[in-house]
């Protein structure tokens, strides 16, 4: 019974770590990205904007003020304005006091402020500008995602070729060390394969240890925990499309264009409304009795802004702010233009490379296989053995970075053209 339960437990732990070790796809690591800190922050930009634009809304909204004063003059102060025959000086108290309690509403409310009106519609313009940076960083981390795991694909083929070069030496050094007991050989011929087995080791190694170093990042861009790298296919050859940098900074255009139009608007009139209500008590000056007396009135103002120093400045910085975001524009959409023609005239010849290493591989293969008989049979030296193995090795390694390159290029070329790498790489 307990031998039954312990394999049942074995069987479930061997899948469940299987499960986790092989269920991550490319499609995971890609789409983690969205959910990680930095898109997080991103997403929670375009939230602050939205609320920056209804602060900005609830300017032109009416404000509300309660109002408590207590007032103490030297002499009897009115209470409010008096025409002359509210009161009968001889019987009535006249509402003067030197002791006045105030107490009411007062009302504000900007009826007509261009300035306001700008400056939303340039919150608008930025909060598009926004989401455009949010998409291009996201597929900026997809693109880092998938050369990592490009790069960490050529990494592994590469120690998988190191591992099958030492232990081609390991079998044609086991064979030489017979001879060399034999006589056949001088002991100097196997230092000669040894050395070359402890530097592919060594290489390894340093292998090894970049591995760790990828790993490590792209646990850093997605949150998840990979051994190995995952496989790739290209689904989406047609990688055209619309360069986002170039989008974000015509948005940046746009918004500079706003604010210029928001600096002159400073020179506009704006129009104004006020309205207060306001409780007045004391005690008459005359009789020595309390008093108490309402007052209420409501305004339309028109401010006109006749000088003002800095509304010139402001106008003056925003048409440089203007100019310097049109020449950020040029300068990206030439930088643009030439990464996007360098990369449509490499992935061609990268593309030829991958078939020449392809068939170098094949022939350095089979020199390789030819070079080990020969070597046998004492018709090579150790020293032209080895190179057939190192060039064999060094061709294999040749075509496992082109691949690398390749997806490198096809994961930039997406980001230049604003292509979400999910839709592109299965």
């Amino acid at each position: 019974m307990m031998k039954r339960i312990f394999l049942v437990t074995f069987f479930v732990f061997t899948f469940t770590s299987f499960n986790t070790m092989y269920a991550l796809t490319i499609d995971d690591l890609l789409n983690a990205v969205k959910n990680q800190p930095d898109s997080i922050i991103d997403k929670l930009q375009i939230e602050k904007s939205n609320i920056e634009k209804e602060k900005l809304t609830a300017k032109l909204y009416p404000s509300v003020d309660g109002i408590v004063s207590y007032e103490y003059h030297n002499s009897p102060t009115n209470l409010r304005p008096m025409p002359p025959t509210e009161v009968n000086p001889r019987v009535d108290p006249i509402p003067f006091s030197k002791a006045i309690l105030r107490y009411g509403l007062e009302l504000k409310m900007p009826l007509f402020v261009k300035e306001i009106y700008t400056l939303r519609k340039k919150l608008s313009v930025v909060q598009s500008e926004l989401r455009l940076k949010r998409k291009q960083n996201i597929i900026s981390r997809e693109a880092a995602v998938v050369s990592l795991n490009a790069s960490l694909s050529y990494l592994e083929s590469y120690i998988d070729y190191l591992d099958k070069r030492i232990e081609s030496l390991n079998t044609t050094k086991n064979h030489i060390s017979l001879m060399v007991k034999n006589g056949r050989l001088p002991e100097a011929e196997l230092y000669k394969i040894d050395n070359l087995i402890l530097q592919l080791k060594s290489m390894k190694n340093n292998l090894v240890n970049k591995k760790v170093e990828i790993v490590k990042n792209i646990k850093i861009l997605t949150s998840k925990d990979i051994e190995e790298s995952v496989p790739m296919t290209l689904v989406e050859q047609n990688l055209n499309g619309e360069n986002l940098t170039l989008k974000i900074l015509n948005k940046d255009i746009e918004a500079n264009l706003i604010s210029k139009q928001a600096a002159k608007d400073k020179f506009y009139p704006s129009l104004y409304l006020t309205a207060s209500y306001i409780q007045n008590a004391g005690t008459a000056y005359n009789t020595d009795t309390h008093i108490e007396r309402t007052y209420g009135s409501i305004m339309v103002a028109l401010k006109i802004p006749l000088f003002e120093k800095t509304n010139f400045t402001g106008l003056k910085e925003s048409k440089i702010d203007l100019f310097k975001a049109k020449q950020k524009y040029n300068k990206a959409k030439l930088e643009i233009e030439s990464t996007k023609q360098k990369i449509d005239e490499q992935l061609p010849i990268i593309e030829e490379n991958i078939s020449l290493y392809q068939k170098q591989v094949e022939n350095q293969r089979d020199l390789l296989n030819i070079a080990k008989v020969a070597y046998k049979n004492q018709r090579m030296t150790t020293e032209e053995y080895l190179r057939y193995e190192v060039n064999l090795l060094q061709s294999q390694a040749e075509l496992s970075n082109m691949i690398a390159e390749k997806w490198k290029l096809i994961a930039e070329k997406a980001l230049l053209n604003g292509k979400d790498l999910v839709e592109v790489i299965k």
